[in-house]
């Protein structure tokens, strides 16, 4: 039987960002996100960066937040590391990432 964790998967992360960063620190923080991507010997389909958009509740005592989507294709054991780097960032105020069928 072959082992799933050889073979790279599509995957999605939306993030929400902090709205008090400015454009700049967004264009830093995708790119740290993408270059961890890379790192983790993943590759970046597509990015798209949403904007400012309402929160349906508060998040960490924030009404909004600046909203991130990178699709990319990653190996499956690569998944919790990239995951730990996201976390660490003080910046997301909350992350998501979903393996697209």
């Amino acid at each position: 039987m072959v082992s799933t964790n050889t073979q790279t998967r599509k995957y999605e992360i939306v993030f929400i960002l902090n709205p008090q960063i400015t454009d700049k620190e967004i264009e830093d923080l995708v790119s740290i996100v993408s270059t961890e991507i890379n790192d983790l010997n993943g590759t970046i389909a597509k990015t798209d960066i949403w904007g400012l958009k309402k929160l349906s509740y508060p998040i960490k005592k924030f009404k909004e937040g600046h909203y991130i989507l990178i699709e990319f294709d990653i190996l499956p054991s690569s998944i919790s590391q990239l995951n730990k780097t996201v976390e660490s960032n003080e910046t997301i105020i909350r992350s998501l990432i979903t393996k697209i069928s």
